[in-house]
């Protein structure tokens, strides 16, 4: 600790784990300078980019470790400290990036979004087979390729030989083991509470609730803002009865709660906090009727389930799959991490992905064994002629063009060769794209329209599939996909229509795309956003009539008001005509005849 120090010079600095692992600098000129009054009232080291400290060999013979520090920097390229065998941090590099070796054999680069030029708290937990970081709580970096390792002469503030660290440090904390959760977060509340780090977090903002089979609701939200949430605690109140925190979620913006009884009003609400504090809660919003179901969306099968809004960060180290197999996507190259684009639709967020350097996320054998295999996702393409390998999931030595330079879309998903088909949607605009593959059947649909299909298909799959990557041929080069992914499932088996039509209606409703119908009133998303009625419910006034069916009858979908002429006719005459607007072409309405009924003439 900075407070700890007796001096104005850090010739010695003494430690407070009673084991006597205090540091040093015998060189006066390479002594850190102690400046009062800084942080709080207290007083912080300065390393002013000549000065580091020594440290013992304490971490000697660890198999895990862990490190809490409170800093700020004022440089670049400055060499915060050498403890990992890797070499040591980078604390920020010259790009923004943080390179850190911490407890390890290798490094270890991402890109925060926080501001490291403003104190804050940086974290790391090193054990085999995980190294991950965190800035102010928020998760920065992950990855399951771990080795602990340790430099013998650890220092504090220089990567030798030359990389001094620039900045400020008030306390940092080593342990020789990780700490738990709780652990973890006791001591962030102790440290943000001491130098009084962070402002308490703004209230989330977009909350959705979505019924999406019968026992199950999905809820997502927007961060009220990036880097200053560490979790959310999801408030729940049953019918009129009392509000309870039914769970709390670690940094993602969404959340499923299952096991619900479907004869029962739900209502929710989410509150984020950090160190600091608590936010106000959302407004409430509540599950019933009123609101559209999407009846019957399949879980059987489902391998792998990445949403957008439960990305953690502003670039993706780790993607989270929310299937319950644990099947997570990571990339551990910074410079090859797609980046997270906040409010691109419907005020979510999307992962973006550059094209050129490539940026794409690993993702583990998820279709092993699979004859059969399904994928549907939410995404749009930067361009409709320039070239990007969108994945590489099939066997036939080549991934998905998505699209090709002459506007066609090729692709081998779960496939030994490689299907053409040639869209008339603007793959500019977010939509949704599926295939099937199964013997003897390849299918692609864009927005539930046909694309491509083949009957004479085998069913092929990769022990290694990517996302945002696909190889050009089976000796290559890979190209990597230009564009944003809002959503994608993949199942090991294929879906039924309605199925289909299921997940369909589940993303049009979460990302209100304006294509679809998702209320079914007969008017598009696109419609019902001009005329202002509600495109998630089918009655925008309650008055017994879809909206659709208002707007041919000249009925306002709007007001429910009763003397409304379009409501009620006044006495003495009937009403001058519709609303104002342009209603010169009203919705096409089809009506279908049960194959049970009797026509009577």
């Amino acid at each position: 600790m900075a407070d700890g120090l007796g001096q104005d010079r850090a010739e010695y600095v003494p430690d407070f784990s009673g084991n006597g692992n205090g540091a040093w600098q015998s060189s006066q000129g390479q002594q850190p300078v102690l400046q009062q009054n800084v942080l709080n009232g207290k007083p912080v080291l300065h390393f002013g980019g000549s000065q580091y400290l020594n440290l013992p060999y304490f971490l000697n013979g660890a198999p895990a470790t862990e490190i809490l520090i409170v800093l700020r920097s004022s440089g670049v390229d400055g060499g915060l400290w050498t403890i990992g065998s890797g070499g040591g941090a980078l604390y920020p590099h010259s790009d923004g990036s943080i390179w850190d070796t911490y407890g390890s054999t290798s490094n270890h680069i991402f890109t925060p979004v926080q501001d490291v030029s403003q104190f804050h708290i940086y974290e790391i937990g090193s054990e085999q087979g995980l190294w991950e970081s965190w800035l102010d709580g928020v998760p920065v970096c992950q990855t399951k390729t771990n080795t602990p390792g340790f430099y013998t002469t650890p220092l504090l503030g220089l990567v030798p030989p030359f990389y001094y660290y620039v900045g400020d440090i008030a306390e940092v904390l080593i342990y020789n083991r990780t700490l738990g959760d709780l652990e973890r977060r006791a001591l962030r509340f102790y440290l943000t509470n001491k130098y009084a780090l962070l402002p308490v977090p703004p209230t989330p903002t977009g909350l959705q609730a979505n019924s999406i089979n019968p026992d199950s609701v999905l809820l997502t939200w927007n961060a009220g803002a990036v880097g200053l949430v560490e979790t959310y605690a999801v408030w729940r109140q049953v019918g009129s009865g009392p509000w309870e925190i039914v769970a709390t979620v670690d940094g993602t913006c969404t959340y499923v709660d299952q096991g619900l009884d479907p004869n029962t009003s739900y209502s929710y609400e989410i509150q984020a906090y950090n160190s600091r504090g608590a936010s106000t809660a959302t407004l409430p919003i509540t599950v019933n009727t009123r609101l559209v179901r999407v009846n019957d969306v399949p879980f059987g099968g489902l391998q792998l389930w990445l949403m957008s809004d439960g990305v953690e960060g502003n670039k993706v180290g780790h993607w989270t799959d929310y299937s319950g197999n644990g099947n997570d996507g990571w990339q551990t190259t910074g410079i090859n991490q797609p980046t997270v684009l906040q409010n691109a639709i419907n005020g979510k967020p999307v992962v973006h992905f550059a094209g050129s350097p490539a940026q794409y996320v690993n993702l583990p054998d998820i279709l092993h064994g699979a004859t059969a295999a399904e994928v549907l996702v939410v995404l749009r393409a930067a361009s409709n002629t320039t070239i990007g390998g969108l994945w590489t999931f099939g066997s036939a030595g080549a991934g998905a063009f998505y699209p090709y330079s002459d506007g066609s879309i090729w692709d081998s998903f779960a496939s030994t060769w490689r299907s053409e088909g040639n869209p008339s949607q603007d793959l500019t605009k977010f939509h949704i794209y599926e295939v099937t593959s199964q013997s003897n059947l390849w299918e692609s649909w864009i927005d539930g329209i046909p694309l491509s299909i083949s009957t004479t298909n085998t069913v092929g799959v990769t022990s290694a599939p990517v996302l945002g990557l696909g190889e050009s041929s089976s000796s290559g080069p890979f190209l990597g996909f230009g564009g944003d992914i809002e959503e994608i499932l993949v199942y090991n088996r294929p879906l039924s229509e309605n199925e289909r039509t299921s997940r369909r209606q589940y993303f049009a409703i979460k990302y209100l795309l304006p294509q679809f119908d998702p209320d079914g009133d007969g008017l598009t998303t696109k419609q019902e956003l001009a005329l202002g009625t509600n495109p998630i419910n089918s009655d925008t006034n309650g008055d017994g009539i879809m909206d659709g069916i208002s707007l041919a009858l000249g009925i306002n979908p709007i007001t429910s008001n009763s003397t409304d002429p379009f409501l009620n006719t006044p006495p003495g005459g009937g009403p001058s005509g519709p609303p104002s607007g342009d209603y010169s072409h009203p919705p096409d309405f089809v009506l279908t005849v049960p194959g049970d009924a009797v026509l009577v003439p």
